[in-house]
């Protein structure tokens, strides 16, 4: 299988799959186009995953209209800042960016702020086997899994029950993630039923810029 770096703008395969996450967790500390603006309520949401243990955790969108990557970025950027580590972004529906014309490479990687890696697959899975991709992902992580601290998954794509359960059984704690001044409590609480009791840790409404924490949202867990 290969894997491949991304390096500012140009991407680099490698066959060896520790060598990408040794050689992106080193570029990542370096190199970033520019750090995110991290809002106050990001950032009391990223000391609460830290201090909560909970190391990989997904965002769960409403619906289409709520974009989870800028705030997965910058909630990543935040507790690399808080622990010192680098922070890895999921983003198994390509929302960060599309990769290079296809070399045979099945996942690439880029630095989208500093100490934030994305890893991203050369195409989206279809409907009922976005599970799989996250799956691939977690596992290449936990190959190296000392080399990275907290772990962001875009669920986006996981809409069926059968893909989140899956999905819900590889991680510590899901978000609901809703559009500011769009989503209605209905679909709030819709998405949150979807959701174990002990995994969930809220709700985020958001815009590209601005994350805030809803006023109506579930009680987190230690």
């Amino acid at each position: 299988m290969c894997y491949a770096v991304a390096v500012r703008r140009s991407w680099f395969s490698l066959r060896d799959a520790d060598d990408i996450l040794h050689s992106v967790a080193d570029i990542a500390k370096e190199w970033a186009p520019s750090d995110p603006r991290v809002d106050v309520d990001c950032a009391k949401l990223a000391r609460q995953l830290r201090h909560s243990a909970r190391t990989t955790v997904g965002l769960l969108p409403t619906s289409e209209r709520a974009r989870v990557q800028p705030l997965a970025t910058e909630l990543a950027f935040a507790l690399s800042l808080l622990t010192e580590t680098t922070s890895i972004v999921l983003d198994p529906e390509q929302a960060s960016g599309t990769p290079p014309v296809h070399d045979g490479t099945l996942l690439y990687a880029h630095v989208p702020a500093r100490s934030v890696v994305a890893l991203v697959p050369f195409s989206r899975a279809p409907a009922g086997a976005k599970f799989e991709v996250v799956k691939l992902m977690l596992q290449l992580l936990e190959r190296d899994r000392s080399s990275f601290g907290h772990v962001i998954v875009d669920l986006a794509g996981c809409r069926f029950p059968g893909e989140l359960l899956g999905a819900v059984s590889l991680l510590d704690g899901i978000i609901v993630v809703g559009p500011s001044g769009e989503a209605t409590e209905r679909e709030l609480l819709d998405t949150a039923k979807l959701i174990p009791t002990a995994l969930n840790l809220g709700v985020v409404l958001t815009n590209e810029r601005r994350p805030r924490r809803s006023e109506k949202k579930t009680e987190r867990g230690a």
